[in-house]
């Protein structure tokens, strides 16, 4: 293998893993819809939904870790690449609508807060579509146009998971203290 993919296996492939490490637990809260709900039962909707997202985000990057490391083909690596960020794309789809299916919490802001965390997924969505369909384009034909072309993707994944990265539903005091009693949010407080 080139140095330039051992470059890509070492360096950016854990990185995307633990950007969207980081973004998962970051990222915790929301929905759109019209059902109020108690501020408990949001967060343990939330919080279900957050851990899902990360578990299958953190099987996905060790898939591809795993396959870029043992890999002598670009074109492995590529496939690994491509799986890796349709499980991030799917995920985060089916985090969405959990979200949406969470109803709003009957706190104050709490439409507001809902709302912002659903734009958020859907806009971590509308993203990462964008890096599914630039990473079916890496071209295999040299390591430097791969490992050109795959720093892109890794940017693009980064810029569509980044608005999660700014979500604050801890700062509501009824969320905030939900969440400390939710043994699922608790867990994922200590995976970040």
């Amino acid at each position: 293998m080139s140095a330039q993919v051992e470059t890509f296996c070492k360096l950016r492939a854990p990185a995307i893993v633990a950007v969207s490490v980081v973004l998962a637990v970051a990222g915790c809260g929301s929905s759109s819809t019209s059902k109020t709900v108690s501020p408990a039962t949001y967060v343990k909707s939330v919080c279900t939904s957050a851990a899902s997202w990360f578990g299958t985000i953190q099987t996905a990057g060790g898939r591809l870790q795993s396959t870029v490391h043992g890999s002598k083909s670009l074109n492995e690596v590529k496939t690994a690449y491509v799986a890796f960020i349709d499980a991030l794309l799917h995920a985060t789809q089916r985090v969405e609508q959990e979200l949406k299916a969470a109803g709003t919490p009957s706190v104050s802001g709490g439409s507001k807060i809902s709302t912002e965390v659903v734009h958020a997924f859907d806009d971590a969505k509308r993203g990462l579509t964008g890096a599914d369909a630039r990473v079916r384009k890496t071209p295999t034909s040299s390591a430097t146009a791969f490992e050109t072309a795959a720093a892109g993707v890794q940017q693009t994944v980064q810029e569509a998971l980044r608005g999660m990265a700014s979500l604050a539903p801890q700062k509501n005091p009824e969320l905030h203290a939900a969440a400390q009693k939710e043994p699922s949010c608790r867990r994922l407080r200590s995976i970040g």
